[in-house]
């Protein structure tokens, strides 16, 4: 309101400026339009006369060889034509002087005379133009304000008389004064008008907030899986709630997805330690041999290292969820990557009676060897550990339009098609074979790295066929 306030007050006070100047500046127009109208009239009535001179042969005197009676009654007959000729103009008062600055004559168009002071007309004889405000005082009890204009007429270099053109501006400032008071009382009105409408608007417009703001204040504690209310208006309040119930439902499956994280960690975490607590516990009771309590000890020794490599995995995922991991990026050979890898569980393989082979080409991308070493043998892993006896795992790496592709395939177990959604879960493992071995990391590890290589990780599997993991990444291209 207040900068509404101020717009109104400078747009009008600058149309009242504004209006004030173009009305004087179009009766100063009317005037000096005016005054030559007269002096055209005598110049024209000369001309004439002139022609008539030249006609007869006499000669043609100039203005200051007239005689002055001369002159004034050719000045007297023309204001009386005028004024008989068009009555329009006698809102003007018209009075002519000689070049002594003696009237010589006068419309009579106003009831009163108009003196100017003696040394305007005698600078008005100079050859200056002049535009005076006079105010006229016509009784005791009133007065009234003039515009007038004096503009010298030469011949031969000298002024030969002066043509004075009077006009009032009572109406001039009965329009402003009119114009002002509409503006006053407009302005204060429009405010009001303003005000009012910008309650009404404000209290409808904002109702649906109100009720935004009343369905989140309900909300409590970390329950995302309430909504707030929705407003059928089709704009930006609509999609400004549609928007946070969004973040809500993204927000209910994060603490959703924590929930179960802290869940699957505590089972994890809970096995090893409660197997070596059990195993000090037994220890605890009698006395034993040697080799007892060196087996006792391998065995606590077996589950420190499954909890620590839980614990370290762990670690890996943190870090990327919060991308504090620093990749060193270079430029490296996928394919190499792969049959290092492959080399290395080669033996596991055979331990498991699986055939483990390595096909491709090679295939340059930037990446961290490390941590692409890390997702391969995830991969490679993964595959070895639900492929039965006499199966094979096929690792491959090939080149698909501007993408470098790792392909990890098996002829194993298969997973499902509702399993395939959560395969990439933290502590997910589809069904009780896979709970045998393994923490249900290797797979979120591997779309972690992936996804901070800027590549993504699918799975294509039929239950009891085998399944197929693809990494791709771009090929050959440096991102910071």
């Amino acid at each position: 309101m207040g900068l509404f306030t101020a717009v109104l007050l400078v747009f009008s006070i600058a149309i009242f400026e504004q209006l004030k100047t173009d009305m004087y500046s179009n009766m100063d127009e009317m005037l000096v339009s005016r005054a030559e109208g007269i002096k055209g009239s005598i110049d024209a009535y000369r001309e004439a006369e002139k022609l008539e001179c030249l006609k007869d042969g006499r000669p043609f005197l100039s203005i200051f060889e007239l005689d002055k009676s001369e002159f004034v009654s050719i000045a007297a007959k023309l204001l009386e034509e005028d004024e008989k000729y068009d009555p329009r103009f006698l809102k003007f008062d018209i009075e002519l002087f000689d070049r002594d600055g003696i009237s010589i004559a006068h419309s009579n168009a106003l009831p009163y005379h108009i003196n100017i002071p003696v040394e305007e007309k005698t600078e008005a004889m100079l050859g200056n133009i002049f535009f005076h405000n006079y105010i006229i005082e016509i009784n005791d009890r009133k007065k009234n304000d003039m515009r007038v204009f004096l503009r010298p007429v030469t011949e031969d270099g000298r002024v030969v008389y002066l043509v004075q053109i009077s006009t009032s501006l009572n109406n001039l400032y009965a329009s402003l004064n009119r114009l002002r008071i509409g503006l006053f009382v407009l302005l204060p009105l429009s405010l009001l008008a303003a005000g009012l409408a910008g309650i009404f608007l404000t209290r409808f417009v904002l109702k649906p907030v109100d009720r935004m703001i009343k369905s989140a204040r309900g909300m409590s504690g970390l329950d995302f899986k309430q909504r707030i209310h929705v407003p059928k208006t089709n704009d930006e309040l609509q999609h400004l709630a549609e928007g946070f119930n969004e973040l809500l439902g993204r927000l209910d499956s994060s603490v959703s997805m924590q929930k179960r994280f802290i869940q699957d960690i505590t089972h994890e975490l809970k096995t090893p330690i409660t197997a070596v607590k059990g195993q000090i516990e037994v220890s605890a009771r009698r006395e034993r041999s040697g080799k007892e309590y060196r087996n006792i000890l391998a065995s606590t020794r077996d589950e420190m290292d499954r909890l620590g490599k839980i614990v370290e995995n762990l670690l890996m995922l943190a870090r990327f969820e919060s991308m504090e991991v620093k990749l060193s990026k270079e430029e490296v050979d996928l394919y190499f990557i792969a049959a290092k890898s492959v080399k290395n569980l080669r033996v596991l393989a055979r331990k498991r009676g699986l055939k483990l082979l390595m096909l491709g080409e090679s295939l340059l991308v930037y990446g961290d060897e490390m941590y692409l070493e890390s997702l391969a043998v995830n991969l490679i892993e993964n595959a070895l550990k639900y492929t039965e006896a006499k199966g094979t795992v096929e690792v491959r790496t090939m080149k698909k339009g501007g993408m470098a592709v790792l392909s990890v395939k098996d002829n194993g177990i298969g997973i499902g098609r509702t399993e395939r959604l959560h395969i990439f879960d933290r502590f997910y493992r589809a069904d009780k074979s896979r709970s045998a071995e393994g923490y249900g990391l290797g797979l979120s590890i591997v779309r972690s790295v992936a996804e901070a290589h800027g590549g993504t990780v699918a799975v294509k599997s039929t239950a009891g066929k085998g399944s197929e993991f693809i990494f791709s990444i771009p090929l050959n291209i440096k991102k910071d």
